[in-house]
Order: structure tokens, then sequence, then C-alpha cells
């Protein structure tokens, strides 16, 4: 999402979902005596199920990774990707996001649409849709975004997917309405799933189109002219990436997200002692490094940074050349230094906004390593496994 200079929304991903009123599945029923029990099936039963469905009219052909490009939009605000639905007219812009595990679009009659692009039966007369199949997910913070089930070809990278399953969006009561994006394709875990459908990774993987359900990451940076960014989808692209440097396999804190143990903290090499021990989601979909206030405080600090006492913000030399690392799986990963500050928020005195902020007042949960890490590493993330992989880029 978009940073805001004074307001909580630059401190929070609009992408992370807290809760969802659904009806995708019917319960089952079993009586005893004159009592009626509903039981639900359990989770894992209907993703593989749906991921059936979804997979069976793909065309077979030899499993090869596939590659997407990622577009920068703005200052690595976030990122994009094209794909096509059906035969609705033109392609939709969606927000590529590791941090929710859904995709949906605006409903051609939706309210809030403007002049983003939607989708309707009249348009693509083979799409499905199930008035009764309602999702409604609010975003912390920011809206709550809600509609129907809908199915139809989708077409990514090329490659289209027929019948798949997607959120068809009838209110949009957030702030993405100002953004320049059509939806937003998910990339979280089958535990963050609000609609209960799988992702487009899983289903490709499933039926064999792609070799494994497996991500790579390259976020690219605009400073660097905004190339070279890619979604490969099957497998690593080795090309991408210092294979010597790939971190060994480490298992997801899984909540839905995906989450790496972040054990320490360093400037110019020399450790943050107040830091150690803490959890942090990687999201495509954030641009900042979100964390709680007092440890922003702590690593601002050796930034030589100072801080708005109104907005509590943190400011740091806008030419500072200071080099940020964080552990995790007993590397150091560093941050390029121009990706620690936002230009665009300067001060007379020098001093522009931090890329490392503190969350809403209350704010004690997993750190976000948003674009500002992510720029930095090749990012892998395995569906099959449930394991992270971090390598150098080249």
């Amino acid at each position: 999402m978009s940073r805001s200079k004074d307001s909580s929304p630059l401190l929070l991903s609009l992408f992370a979902p807290v809760m969802v009123l659904s009806q995708l599945q019917p319960s089952s029923q079993s009586s005893t005596g004159n009592q009626i029990i509903r039981t639900s099936p359990p989770l894992s039963n209907i993703l593989e199920r749906l991921i059936a469905v979804n997979c069976s009219t793909i065309t077979s052909r030899a499993p090869r990774p596939l590659r997407v490009p990622l577009i920068p939009v703005g200052d690595d605000l976030f990122y994009t990707a094209s794909i096509a639905i059906g035969t609705n007219p033109g392609t939709f812009t969606m927000l590529m996001d590791t941090g929710s595990s859904d995709i949906w679009v605006y409903a051609s009659q939706c309210p809030q649409r403007g002049r983003h692009n939607g989708v309707a039966p009249e348009t693509s007369p083979q799409m499905r849709v199930n008035p009764a199949a309602q999702w409604s997910v609010p975003y912390e913070g920011t809206g709550q975004i809600s509609g129907v089930m809908a199915q139809d070809t989708v077409n990514l990278g090329g490659l289209p997917i027929p019948g798949y399953a997607f959120g068809m969006a009838g209110l949009v009561a957030s702030p993405i309405t100002g953004r320049t994006v059509d939806g937003v394709l998910g990339f979280g875990t089958p535990l963050g799933a609000r609609m209960r459908q799988p992702n487009i990774a899983q289903v490709l993987a499933h039926r064999g189109v792609i070799p494994a359900p497996i991500l790579g990451w390259t976020l690219p940076r605009n400073l660097d002219g905004g190339r070279g960014g890619e979604l490969s989808l099957g497998a690593p692209n080795q090309a991408k990436f210092n294979p010597a440097t790939l971190t060994p396999p480490i298992p997801n804190l899984d909540d839905g997200h995906w989450r790496v143990p972040v054990t320490g903290a360093k400037v110019n090499g020399a450790p943050i002692p107040a830091i150690g021990n803490r959890v942090a989601v990687l999201d495509t979909a954030t641009s900042q490094i979100i964390m709680p206030l007092q440890d922003a405080g702590f690593i601002n600090q050796q930034l030589g940074a100072l801080m708005d006492a109104s907005t509590r913000k943190f400011y740091i030399p806008c030419n500072t050349n200071l080099q940020l690392s964080l552990t995790i799986a007993n590397q150091d990963w560093a941050i390029d230094s121009r990706d620690l500050v936002d230009l665009r928020d300067m001060r007379p005195n020098g001093f522009c906004i931090s890329m490392i902020q503190g969350g809403a007042a209350n704010f004690q949960g997993a750190w976000l390593l948003g674009a500002t890490f992510m720029k930095n590493a090749y990012v892998i993330m395995d569906y099959a496994t449930n394991e992270i992989q971090l390598a150098r880029l080249n």
C-alpha cells in the first residue's frame, strides 16, 4: 500500500486480513435421536478437493517453471503483475501479496470500482457466479472487502487456468480503491486462505503444469530502473541468485503467513544488543519494515535517527551510508542503505523518514519484513514442505 506521511496506513500492511465470514462450504448433517448435529469437513480435505476441481481442465504439458514479471509501483510501494480473466476486456493489474492467501478482483457493478477493471458474466459468458458463496474480509485498520465467489479461466504469464475460483468484490470499503490495482493475488499459506480456495501455485503444481508448488521472488528496485523483477512459480530461478549462499530450509512458523526467525540485527557489523529472537513475516505488499515501537527505536537510534514526538515517526539522514543487516538462518542479510530512507519525505535538516517504523500504539506482534528487506534477497517459499530459503542476489 501507499506510504502516507502522517497516517497509520504507513505502518500497517493493507493486506493482513484478520477475520472472515464465509459460506463457501455446506456442512454435513448427522442425526442422533431428535438432535441434528452439523459437522464441517476438515479444511485440508476441502482444499484437496478444490485443488482437484480447479486443476481438472488444465491442458497437460511438460512441467517447467512459469516466470512472471513483477513491476514496482512508485518507490517500490508494492509490486504488480497482469492477468486476464475469461473474455472480460483488457487485463487486470494485480497486487502480488505474500501477506494474504486469496485472489479477488472488482465486480463490474461494484460501486467503488471507478476506473478499475471489473468482471461480469455479461462480458465473460462462461463465468460461473455463486451468489450463495459469500466472503467478507476485514483488513486490519484499513476497511473491508466483500463479495461472492466466481469461476472463470484465469490467464497468468500466458498460461490459461480454466475454471479457477476467485473472489468477485461487490464492496471495497478500503483505501485500496485509490491504488492502481484491479485486485489482489495472494500467495500466503493455506492456513490463511479465508475463501478456502487453493492458490494458483498449488493448482498448477497439483496438475503437473509446473514442477512443484514453489515460489521464487525477485523484487526489483525503482532506483535501479525497476527491471529484473520476477515471480518464478514451480522452481527457483538460479540465474537470479548465488546458490552458494542459499540457506538450509527454514521451517515456516506458519499462521497463514510466511514467517522466519530473526536472531539479531547489526549496523556496520556491530550487533544491536537489544534485538534478538524475533519472528518476522515476509510480506511483498508492505513497503517498510514494521515492528513494535521499542524495537524500531533501538534500530533507528543506531542509524542516527531523530523522532517526531507528535507522530512517533523516525527520521534518519537522507544520505546515510550505514548498513543494517538482519540475522536469519545464521547469516547476516544486508540491506542497501538506499532502501533505508524515503526520499519523498525530506526535512529541511537533511533528514528523511526511515523505512523502519513502529506499528500502532499497541502493536506487539511479529515484524513485517516488506520490500525494504525483500529487495535485498532472493526468497524461496515451498508449499509442499512449508519451508523458506534465502539467497544473495546476483
